[in-house]
């Protein structure tokens, strides 16, 4: 009994040996359109990897990739969702084993990830089957941590009215399942200045509203900008709070924009706050509450979500305490 134990223990330890030797020895580029076929299969995004791609399970699950880029279809000749000169993941053993996805660390590094909201939605939603979608929701996935280095976000809306890039973003992403909650917070620079971010948005669903929690920092001139509330994708609902506090207003504003420049006689404190809900027909901002100086105002505004070019904006505002020399001096230039 003892021989047929210490046998199957030793073909056991050679199918081990022979399949470490296998998986180590693959040539994975010569693989990567059955692996560009697996992940559309389980995301409904095609992805093209230009580089090198490796992959190793001992003694620690790791996959390594260069030059790879996600589209939303198979054209390659669109704008991809995310450019990533590199990747690397390292992934628990015994969960993989299991059929599981625990990421113990992964490091994204040199990305560009490209935003567009336009009339058909979020340029990221994509059209999932109902097959593609359950095999997200049964595939368990644990993003234990997510870090990105060197990153570009260019962000387009209504076919570029409105458009902002940030720079050399760093930072990391937690999330529980590949539908979340998530957490996100790091930093990144705009106009050569430092800022930091920290967001929470929690599981993403189809019928129901998802929570967005997030607020970005400007240290150089002491300010905030918070946003507590909920969206959904589906319906282009966006509702909430948004509170901005700035000790130094000219600092801000900036160090923000490429359109306005103000000059240091404006950098005074400012806080301000309002309500937001947006849909596909209405942009409205209500409770209204501005301070600046001596000035303190309340109103509302109501923005027809429309490609017009003279739309009809109704706004209302009561002034307490109304200083207009700010704003004459502004306007003279």
């Amino acid at each position: 009994m003892k021989k047929v134990f210490v046998g199957i223990i030793l073909i056991l330890f050679l199918a081990a040996g022979g399949a470490f030797f296998y998986v180590t020895n693959i040539d994975w580029n010569k693989h990567k359109d059955k692996i560009s076929e697996q992940f559309y299969n389980s995301t409904g995004k095609h992805i093209n990897f230009v580089g090198n791609v490796s992959f190793k399970i001992f003694p620690v699950p790791y996959l390594n990739a260069t030059d790879a880029k996600i589209y939303n279809s198979d054209n390659k000749n669109e704008k991809p969702l995310l450019d990533i000169k590199s990747v690397n993941v390292e992934l628990a053993l015994m969960p993989l084993l299991k059929g599981e996805v625990n990421i113990s660390k992964m490091v994204l590094d040199g990305v560009i990830v490209n935003v567009n909201w336009d009339d058909k939605g979020l340029n990221w939603q994509g059209d999932l089957s109902a097959d593609q979608k359950q095999m997200m929701e049964d595939t368990k996935m644990v993003l234990n941590s997510v870090s990105f280095k060197n990153t570009k976000v260019n962000f387009e809306a209504s076919g570029g009215d409105v458009n902002f890039t940030l720079d050399n973003l760093s930072g990391e992403v937690m999330a529980q399942s590949v539908f979340g909650p998530f957490r996100i917070e790091g930093n990144y620079l705009k106009s050569s200045e430092p800022q930091g971010f920290a967001i929470t948005i929690g599981k993403l669903e189809d019928t129901m509203a998802t929570t967005l929690n997030a607020v970005f920092t400007h240290p150089k001139s002491n300010s905030y900008v918070r946003f507590d509330g909920s969206f959904q994708l589906s319906n282009r609902v966006l509702n909430g709070n948004v509170v901005i506090e700035s000790q130094k207003l000219s600092d801000f504003v900036n160090d923000n924009t490429d359109e306005v420049e103000l000059s240091d006689k404006y950098n005074n404190p400012i806080v301000a706050g309002f309500d937001i809900s947006v849909n596909k027909q209405m942009i409205n901002l209500s409770n209204i509450v501005v301070k600046y100086e001596e000035t303190q105002g309340a109103g509302s505004v109501q923005i027809p979500n429309t490609k017009l070019e003279h739309p009809n904006i109704k706004a209302n505002f009561e002034f307490a305490d109304l200083d207009l020399t700010s704003l004459v001096d502004y306007v003279k230039g």
